[in-house]
């Protein structure tokens, strides 16, 4: 797996903040994908979902295997059964499973998104680009795949086009601080220091006695003459 230049933000952000998989709204996911809603009442999908919610990945795995086996054309299974790998670390066996969800619901952003983490995590970040910037294209108004499209931009070097990304991301959800934080990186990056600065010290104000919250503040005050001294 590789160890992407630019990560540090997100993944700080990811590490601090609490590790939920799955919540009721990732449940309500299943009703987006053919609106099949009665897939809830399936016990043995709704067993795994709450696996994978007590972050018990593996058991979610062997309770959907069979469920896909019998049911090969319905991308609800394939979904989960590729989020259950993914958050078990097995990114690769993820990719079949999440492709083949895409292959019989292509327009589903979380679907794609999903992929894209995939992709990220077994270090094709061409291919992660592209399935989250598909995720935009499906889901113009979900901060998070915007963020996720903007870290790989920013990883590959097209700092403007991180910054579009990054910028409607914050728009959308302003309270996001680990996003604030990474559009940070991104405005040094570009060369501007004084809105650097400012992302880094919303972001401290929203996280406030939080780990990312001081990280952030350390990052206001110190990343200002990082900035300018790279730019120099």
């Amino acid at each position: 797996m590789r160890e992407p230049r630019s990560r540090i933000p997100l993944r700080a952000a990811a590490g601090y903040a609490a590790a939920v998989v799955v919540t009721a709204a990732a449940l309500i996911a299943v009703t987006t994908i053919r609106g099949i809603d009665w897939w809830l009442a399936n016990r043995p999908l709704d067993n795994a979902t709450r696996r994978l919610a007590a972050g018990d990945a593996r058991a979610a795995a062997r309770v959907l295997l069979p469920v896909v086996a019998a049911r090969p054309g319905n991308p609800v299974t394939h979904y989960y059964l590729g989020l259950a790998y993914i958050r078990s670390g097995a990114p690769s066996i993820a990719i079949s499973q999440l492709s083949e969800a895409a292959r019989l619901e292509p327009r589903n952003a979380r679907v794609r998104g999903a992929l894209g983490e995939a992709y990220r995590a077994v270090g094709t970040p061409r291919l992660a680009l592209r399935e989250f910037l598909e995720a935009v294209a499906l889901d113009p108004l979900d901060p998070s795949y915007r963020a996720e499209a903007g870290n790989e931009l920013l990883d590959d070097g097209r700092v403007e086009e991180a910054l579009a990304q990054l910028r409607e991301a914050v728009r959308l959800r302003p309270t996001a601080a680990d996003v604030r934080v990474l559009l940070g990186l991104a405005l040094c990056r570009a060369g501007d220091g004084a809105g650097m600065e400012q992302e880094y010290r919303a972001a401290a104000r929203i996280a406030a006695g939080e780990p990312l919250g001081e990280l952030a503040h350390r990052l206001s005050e110190s990343g200002k003459r990082v900035c300018v001294a790279v730019h120099r």
